[in-house]
């Protein structure tokens, strides 16, 4: 068995268009069972998946490095910390498959997660 230490996406160029979308995970859920039936459903070559800590400790689980996201600022630039459980980067140069794509990861979702958040991006 070959062991992935990263997720295709992480290391491969800056697309040309990305959406990123935040889930909250709905309380009393199996969300075990709703990764499971996702894990079949997603294109791992555009799609990247990030773990709020959150979600790992209410999961029983936990990872040595993982903190939440801080807020950053600097001169003319401000970063909110927004903190979601599940947090999805679909990426890709077809504006549309993305749409289609990112989509089909929120219906996978329903059960566990509800969104709370789209954002769209894109390189120039």
């Amino acid at each position: 068995m070959v062991m992935i230490s990263s997720q295709f996406g992480i290391l491969a160029p800056v697309p040309n268009h990305s959406r990123y979308l935040e889930f909250r995970a709905i309380p009393g859920s199996d969300l075990i069972s709703v990764f499971r039936d996702m894990a079949s459903g997603i294109t791992i070559q555009n799609v990247v998946i990030g773990l709020g800590p959150g979600l790992v400790k209410g999961l029983g689980y936990s990872i040595e490095e993982l903190r939440p996201f801080p807020a950053l600022s600097g001169p003319g630039c401000e970063v909110p910390s927004t903190q979601a459980d599940l947090w999805c980067w679909v990426q890709g140069d077809d504006r549309g498959a993305i749409v289609h794509q990112a989509r089909s990861v929120t219906h996978g979702l329903r059960q566990g997660f509800s969104p709370v958040r789209v954002v769209d991006g894109f390189k120039i």
